[in-house]
């Protein structure tokens, strides 16, 4: 897998320990289209995730509409047709991951 260029948010979660799980869910990770990642993948990593840390799992819709509302890339609705860089998900899934644990 390439190298993923994300940075952690500033909290009280142990970044690296974010970031090994974010390689680890998204290692060997393809894209579903030639454009990118769909809202659909994003939603099945996060429950990847989830699924290790006890949480409810989310549904596909959450991620549309996310991606509709410029909250996976932040400002950018529709971004590029529903389509995400590896580095997008990726730090996406910090954002998500920090949020959430946080919140907890």
């Amino acid at each position: 897998m390439s190298e993923i260029n994300i940075t952690i948010p500033s909290v009280s979660v142990d970044g690296e320990a974010v970031l090994q799980v974010i390689q680890h869910v998204l290692a060997g990770a393809q894209p579903l289209h030639p454009e990118g990642f769909t809202p659909y993948q994003i939603h099945t990593y996060i429950n990847r995730v989830g699924e290790q840390l006890g949480w409810k799992p989310i549904i596909p819709q959450m991620m549309y509409n996310y991606s509709t509302n410029g909250m996976i890339v932040k400002g950018s609705k529709k971004h590029n047709g529903h389509r995400y860089s590896l580095d997008e998900v990726a730090a996406y899934l910090a954002r998500y991951i920090v949020r959430r644990i946080n919140n907890s």
